[in-house]
This record gives structure tokens, C-alpha cells and sequence, in this order.
């Protein structure tokens, strides 16, 4: 019994050796990560925060008043007939553009208008998904010991690892001739 362990050593060393190789030059699958980028366009109110916004005035103020000796009536009344059209711009951002239109005449306003536009606000949220590959049918080597008392046994097993982790193996125990089959079924949640 010893010379036939002593014959078998050599092929138990290589095969060892073999698993250990294996094991250590396995690569795992690498993971992808995939960026996806989503435009949301969010409309809303433009609030100006407790902001007062001075225009420059559109037109020239005339702080002193000089009586001519010579008066034009006619040049006093064409002024006073005459209609003024002004734009008075309030604000014009990325968040807005809002104006007034005013038309002076008589001395008072005759006619206004208020235009707005409000550009919407853009968002961009980014979402990081990880993809996990799939799992594959693996093939598996590996060896047993066995001994019932009175024989020893080694018995190289090749086996066939599923999608479900399940394993199916087959092996032939070299030291008593016997050939063995085997199913292992995995227990508790399932590894990722």
C-alpha cells in the first residue's frame, strides 16, 4: 500500500500544483459602469431676492430752466404733441428678459406695455448604474481524499459549476478503481 502511494505522489504534486496555478491566474469579469446623463427642463417663477434693479433714465433730465426772452409757441406746442416712444429694459439675464414700453404724450403717459420672457432652468441629473455580467457555466478540477478505515482513496474530480451554482461532478478514485458522481446544490441567498 505504501509503494503504490509513493508511485501516485508525483501525479498528486502535479496536480496540486496545477490548482493552485489555476486559481492564482484566474481573472475576474470586470464590471461596467454606464453614465447615462438626463436633460430635465424645470420651469418656474424668476424671483428677484430682495434686489432692487436701478435703470439709467432713457432720456435727459434738465436740472435748470432758462426763460429765453424770445418764446416759439409753435416749437413749445409741436414738443407737447409730440409722441415718445421709450423702452425701459428691467432685467436681461439667463433667467430672464423683461422690459417696458411707454409712450409719452400730452405730458402723460398715453400707452404702456410689459414684456417677459422667462427661460426655463435646466437640470442635469446623473444616474450611475452598474451592470453586472451574467454568470456562465464554469468548469471546475479539483481532488479527493477519502478513506473508509481500511482503504485509502484519491479520487481527481472534474465538475461543472451552473448559472445556479449548482455543481455536477465526476471523478475516478485511481487507487481502488471506482468511478464517482456527485451534485452539489447551493444553500442560503445566492453569491453575487
Amino acid at each position: 500500500m505504501k509503494k503504490h502511494l509513493i508511485q501516485i505522489a508525483p501525479y498528486i504534486v502535479i496536480i496540486l500544483m496545477l490548482i493552485y496555478i489555476g486559481e492564482c491566474t484566474r481573472q475576474e469579469q470586470p464590471v461596467t459602469i454606464v453614465n447615462t446623463i438626463d436633460t430635465v427642463t424645470v420651469t418656474d417663477t424668476v424671483y428677484i431676492e430682495g434686489k432692487i434693479v436701478y435703470n439709467p433714465i432713457p432720456y435727459e433730465v434738465v436740472d435748470t430752466f432758462i426763460v429765453s426772452p424770445k418764446v416759439d409757441t409753435a416749437k413749445i406746442l409741436t414738443e407737447y404733441v409730440l409722441l415718445r416712444k421709450y423702452n425701459l429694459p428691467i432685467t436681461n439675464d439667463s433667467n430672464s428678459k423683461i422690459s417696458v414700453q411707454a409712450n409719452v404724450q400730452f405730458n402723460r403717459i398715453s400707452d404702456y406695455t410689459f414684456t417677459a420672457e422667462i427661460y426655463p432652468k435646466t437640470t442635469i441629473i446623473t444616474q450611475n448604474h452598474t451592470i453586472i455580467p451574467p454568470t456562465k457555466n464554469k468548469l471546475i478540477i479539483g481532488a479527493v481524499l477519502a478513506s473508509n478505515g481500511q482503504n485509502l482513496g484519491f479520487i481527481p474530480t472534474v465538475g461543472l459549476k451552473t448559472k445556479k451554482e449548482s455543481v455536477f461532478t465526476v471523478g475516478y478514485d485511481v487507487l481502488n478503481g471506482n468511478l464517482n458522481a456527485g451534485y452539489l446544490m447551493p444553500i442560503g441567498k445566492k453569491s453575487k
